[in-house]
């Protein structure tokens, strides 16, 4: 009667050893099982882990899934495979932040396991890519401090098309940021080994621009309304 079903977690990547680990208790965290791995390789880089966990998909979730597939189409990194993975095998990411667990074991980001998750630690691609709407797409050595604007530069600037308020950048983790805006001022997301720099295409309304009859029937309208206007002050002066 007290028979419990064991539980595990795959652990995979840039650890010592890598492998299949029972989780002991409801109370095991990322830390304890890193720490039974033989912990991080040099080579590891720890702001592009990933945890995947099981879920169940139904319903809005399923229309969710479809536009994560789409923008994985997009991508071209070993995340980007385990991803793709993930979605077939009805796995969800659960937002982790490995350099701050490793820092604060037992803390409240250091979260509890549970039965068939995957840590995956990635080693450290020191390289950014450009994707999407730029002249000439790329792979280019990581500099560290350089702005996504300036990777965008090195592959030769944006395309006649590219939404350039609409650039975001994906991290190897699976997190992505968007460009923001402060009054005139663009901010772009701040890049790090092995990011993605994505320039999307501008909807088919925003390049078509005014035609020539809207610009003539706009200049109909501004004109009648002057006529109005002016019909209306005559009538007051007199």
């Amino acid at each position: 009667p007290n028979y419990k079903k064991q539980q595990f977690v795959m652990v995979n990547g840039e650890v010592r050893y890598t492998g299949r680990y029972v989780i002991d208790n409801k109370s095991t965290r990322i830390s304890d099982i890193l720490k039974r791995a033989g912990d991080l390789t040099l080579d590891a880089y720890p702001k592009g882990a990933i945890l995947l966990r099981n879920e169940s998909i139904t319903g809005i979730e399923k229309k969710i899934r479809g536009e994560q597939e789409k923008s994985i189409q997009k991508l071209d990194t070993s995340s980007s495979a385990a991803i793709n993975d993930s979605l077939e095998l009805n796995q969800e990411f659960v937002t982790i932040d490995l350099a701050y667990i490793l820092k604060n074991p037992g803390s409240s980001k250091d979260i509890f396991l549970e039965d068939g998750d995957v840590l995956n630690i990635p080693r450290c691609l020191n390289v950014i890519k450009t994707k999407g709407e730029v002249i000439y797409p790329q792979a280019v050595a990581f500099n560290k401090g350089q702005s996504a604007r300036k990777y965008i530069r090195q592959s030769g600037g944006f395309g006649e098309v590219a939404y350039k308020r609409k650039t975001y950048v994906a991290y190897q983790n699976g997190r992505v940021k968007a460009t923001k805006f402060y009054l005139l001022w663009k901010s772009y997301p701040k890049v790090y080994p092995g990011s993605i720099i994505i320039v999307p295409k501008k909807p088919e309304q925003l390049n078509k621009g005014i035609s020539l009859a809207e610009l003539s029937a706009t200049a109909a309208v501004t004109s009648s309304l002057a006529t109005t206007v002016f019909l209306i002050f005559s009538i007051l002066n007199k």
